[in-house]
């Protein structure tokens, strides 16, 4: 008996000793330093940011639906469920009960529809504006909400409204007080961080909200696996200096590019890919239907023969054995196009590297001496390699005589000129799978979408037919017409096919899953190492 006693008593000693480190390695402490070549215009109101913003204001604000970060498959979010309408005009969504912003507000349905207006009006710089104004938002009660058409249907909503790129839900309440300016200073969401500090130029800066314990989406899995209490993003853009902040402590995630890697590496610190995350392509811009303001037919590149010839320049194998360290390897198909996604072709193969070919393409379209094309060169959120891209690309298009004039600029400053209509030349741009690419397509492509990149009648009839057909095989009919259409007009360049590449300190970082394709993200389902 006294035996068994002691034995009770050790057992009891133990789980005492235990005990409060387990709950202490579940806390949420310490902080979290992201390095990052740009943040762009620093912006936290949706209605002023441009997506790439999502970066870092995703663990702030949250969406109707998410993704899974694998298969990108639509999962619930702020909607527990939704449906639509058999003919596609009407869709539901059923939100949460009980989710509060960070003032502790309740989120209802009339701070989504809030959301959207905001979205569609007539300053937004949101990608997913065109689509936006194809919708009308009805509350039916506190916590169920209707979007009908305003014209044919829209089949592919719920992704248009998921995470990926979709709809950051704002407070109505806290805009209509503090106003388009004072939400981008002291903007409120409902997810587990909240902004603390931003100083302009240098780092932005989120803690984790104080109720996070009771929060819909991590408190079940911070309080199992811990977090960090604060998240810095810091604007670092030289990579080379990145990787020494990794290697010095400043950071604990490094954007990196290709030729880093291995030096990453050798200095044991973790590399966290996102296989086959993304195609480097070039893109054209001002092929337009001959009616838009700015239409100019002495361009070159609007003939399909110079599109081709410029494509045949390009030695994509080695692009992705020499830029890219080995780690891309040539790829095909149109911007938005990957496989497993809707509309991928698998008869679709790289183009060859054949420059005497291009040439002679050149010369037959009537440049036998070649010309001038801008191309505009900046980064996006984990391929700050693209202006390095442009200018191996220069170099394979100098040796068939055409001369790419390289313009240095950002991305905030180039889409508003997309959306005028007002470049063109040529972009070093990146495309990532969608699992219902149609938004994204309409973006790019459609006569009326932001982008511009190839416009013509039947591509906005394909389109148009997208959005109003519900059935799959026909939806996968149309979205293959579409793409082989734009493959065989070389509407784009598609290189590679590439990984977004991160550096880790594992001593600070025991885990993390971006999503596959995505902005760089998920930080707030960072694992600390401790």
């Amino acid at each position: 008996m006294a035996k068994t006693t002691r034995h009770i008593a050790c057992v009891l000693a133990v789980m005492l000793l235990v005990a409060p480190a387990a709950v202490e390695a579940a806390d949420v402490g310490g902080t979290l330093t992201v390095a990052y070549a740009t943040l762009f215009d620093e912006n936290m109101n949706p209605l002023l940011g441009p997506a790439p913003s999502k970066v870092f204001y995703d663990v702030m604000y949250e969406y109707l639906v998410y993704n899974d970060p694998l298969t990108l498959k639509a999962e619930p979010g702020l909607a527990e469920r939704w449906s639509m309408s058999d003919d596609g005009k009407r869709w539901v969504f059923f939100l949460r009960k009980g989710v509060t912003f960070t003032d502790g507000t309740e989120l209802t349905a009339e701070d989504v529809k809030f959301s959207l207006e905001l979205l569609v009006r007539k300053e937004s710089r949101w990608p997913f504006r065109s689509t936006f104004l194809r919708t009308e938002p009805k509350v039916l009660d506190r916590h169920t909400i209707a979007f009908d058409a305003r014209e044919g249907s829209l089949a592919d909503l719920d992704q248009s409204f998921a995470y990926f790129l979709g709809l950051p839900i704002v407070s109505k309440a806290h805009y209509d007080k503090v106003g388009d300016k004072g939400y981008d200073e002291r903007p409120i969401g409902s997810g587990p961080y909240k902004l603390k500090a931003k100083r302009a130029g240098d780092a932005v800066t989120f803690e984790a909200r104080a109720d996070w314990r009771q929060h819909w989406r991590v408190g079940a899995e911070w309080a199992r696996h811990g977090a960090f209490k604060e998240i810095i993003f810091r604007k670092i853009p030289e990579v080379a200096t990145r990787v020494a902040v990794l290697r010095t402590g400043g950071a604990d995630i490094a954007e990196l590019t290709p030729e880093v890697m291995r030096e990453v590496e050798r200095a044991k610190f973790q590399i966290v890919r996102s296989p086959d995350s993304y195609v480097p392509l070039v893109t054209f811009h001002g092929i337009w239907l001959p009616s838009k303001p700015g239409y100019d037919a002495s361009l070159p590149w609007l003939k399909k023969d110079v599109r081709q010839a410029l494509s045949l320049a390009l030695n994509r194998k080695e692009i992705g054995d020499k830029f890219y360290f080995g780690a891309a390897a040539p790829t095909a198909g149109p911007h938005w196009f990957h496989p497993g996604t809707l509309g991928w072709n698998p008869a679709w193969k790289p183009d060859a590297y054949d420059p005497a070919r291009a040439k002679k393409l050149l010369a037959d379209a009537g440049y036998p001496n070649g010309f001038t094309i801008p191309v505009r060169l900046f980064t996006m959120p984990g391929t700050t390699e693209l202006p390095a891209l442009g200018e191996a690309v220069a170099g394979y298009w100098e040796k068939i005589g055409v001369r790419a004039d390289l313009i240095r600029t950002e991305w905030v400053v180039h889409r508003p000129d997309l959306v005028k209509r007002a470049f063109k030349g040529a972009t070093i741009y990146r495309g990532f799978p969608q699992v219902e690419p149609v938004t994204v397509w309409r973006l790019a492509y459609h006569s009326k979408g932001d982008f511009g990149e190839r416009e013509d009648p039947f591509v906005d009839s394909v389109l148009d037919t997208l959005a109003a057909t519900v059935n799959a095989k026909e939806r996968e009919a149309l979205a293959k017409k579409l793409g082989d259409f734009l493959v065989t007009d070389f509407a784009t360049l598609p290189m590679v096919s590439a990984s977004y590449l991160y550096g880790t300190n594992p001593k600070t970082v025991k885990a993390w899953q971006p999503t596959r394709g995505k902005y760089p993200d998920r930080f707030e389902w960072v694992v600390p190492a401790r």
